[in-house]
């Protein structure tokens, strides 16, 4: 009879994935740590914002002045609309204090959203492949080689979802590289139905 197992793979010298948990909010960005099964953990920030979003973050929150003389105090960061024009403020700004380009500069709801796409956004990612089907591999471990469903630089770690054909065994991704795979067995040679499992940002 067929057993399908996944989840908290262990091997001698491989690495699966034990879990992977959200750790940690700041503004729009999570970040979420993979804890690995030899103990070990990387993380991961995922940025949640969109553009509508951040627009609707700067423009409500921007004071209109009815002159260039600031009626309240402002932040750096602050946004502040001043004849028309919004500004965002460069240097603090105390009630009273002209508002000038010394102190803020003109921009654009495009122009922040433009200058926030620049910033680079990672998130973790995940697909399958499938690798092979009724194929046999043992203690001493098979090298197969892979054409990546990614560009191998974005891959962070691959794991395996099989099927093992004769009795209960646990298979695991010893190693992989640009061009291959290595698999291990913790039971003798046997078949598999395998799939490979690859976390990407």
């Amino acid at each position: 009879m067929a057993k399908t197992l996944i989840g908290n793979i262990k091997g001698k010298d491989g690495r699966g994935i034990s879990k992977i948990e959200k750790t940690a909010t700041t503004g729009s960005v999570d970040t979420y740590t993979i804890t690995y099964t030899d103990g070990t953990t990387s993380t991961y920030d995922v940025n949640n914002s969109d553009s509508v979003s951040l627009q609707r973050q700067i423009v409500p929150s921007a004071a209109v002045e009815s002159s260039a003389t600031a009626s309240q105090a402002y932040a750096a960061g602050d946004y502040v609309v001043v004849s028309g024009v919004l500004r965002k403020v460069k240097s603090a700004i105390a009630k009273g204090n002209a508002i000038s380009d010394s102190n803020s500069t003109a921009t654009t709801v495009g122009g922040e959203l433009a200058s926030l796409a620049s910033i680079k956004e990672t998130s973790l990612k995940c697909t399958t492949m499938k690798l092979v089907d009724n194929i046999t591999v043992g203690t001493d471990g098979r090298t197969f080689n892979v054409t990546w469903p990614v560009d191998f630089s974005r891959i962070k770690d691959v794991f395996c979802r099989y099927v093992a054909k004769d009795m209960a065994a646990v298979l695991v991704v010893s190693n992989w590289d640009e061009n291959s795979v290595w698999l291990r067995s913790s039971t003798s040679s046997q078949e598999y139905d395998i799939t490979l499992i690859v976390l990407y940002i």
